[in-house]
């Protein structure tokens, strides 16, 4: 799994260059090659928490917004900052990860089908298989974890836009399950026994060949052209 270390004052264009090159060369041999997970959920949900304990050591490549923020949320000026506000930054990551079909988790909230839809299609475009791990709970538990989270951390979420994202994502469960079919997964975050039966399901997903024909042709003259 790639880590990205909050660092304040960093160069984004540098650590892009330098998270991608040594991955490009990768590229046909990557385990999850041309698979692409959306993560999903309010924030208190424990997206991160999931991610790690359904991604942690497949060697997917993470690109996660939240993370990027802390880079800088430190030396931001107050007046500038929001929850998000380096999500475009992130999507130039992702952008320069995709061009080998390098295994992709897009780590974030997700509560726009469209934004998500628009994605998918642009990645499957590429040759991508992709999947969503929607990661839900009560909107009382979410509250107790994010002023949990803000008590320990000092990171706030306003009340107002955690119930908004959460009204929002429950509304959309049905248009993602619609969207993504087979390989939709909803894990409803209460307790550790929660991923156990999709962890199974999401691993031998992982491990299966691309299905998209993009995807074979692009591996078939890959293989053409190392074997000559």
């Amino acid at each position: 799994m790639l880590i990205i270390y909050p660092t304040v004052g960093i160069n984004i264009y540098m650590l892009i260059s330098e998270i991608t090159q040594p991955n490009l060369i990768e590229g046909i041999f990557d385990p999850n090659i041309f698979k692409a997970v959306f993560m999903a959920g309010p924030p208190g949900a424990g997206k991160s928490t999931v991610r790690t304990q359904l991604f942690g050591g497949t060697g997917m490549r993470v690109v996660d917004p939240d993370t990027i923020q802390k880079m800088f949320q430190k030396s931001l000026p107050e007046q500038e900052k929001s929850y998000n506000p380096y999500a475009t930054k992130a999507e130039k990551l992702r952008r320069s990860l995709v061009k080998s079909g390098l295994g992709l988790v897009i780590d974030g909230t997700n509560p726009n089908v469209s934004k998500v839809e628009n994605m998918k299609k642009e990645l499957e475009s590429l040759g991508y298989d992709t999947a969503m791990v929607l990661v839900n709970a009560p909107l009382d538990v979410i509250m107790q974890r994010i002023a949990a989270r803000q008590a320990e951390t000092g990171r706030e979420v306003s009340a107002d836009y955690a119930q908004g994202v959460h009204a929002r994502i429950q509304q959309n469960i049905p248009n993602y399950s619609n969207l993504f079919g087979d390989t939709f997964w909803l894990i409803n975050n209460i307790d550790r026994t929660s991923i156990t039966r999709p962890r199974g399901q999401i691993n031998r997903w992982l491990s299966s060949p691309p299905q998209n024909p993009i995807a074979q042709q692009w591996i078939k003259q890959e293989l053409s052209q190392r074997q000559r």
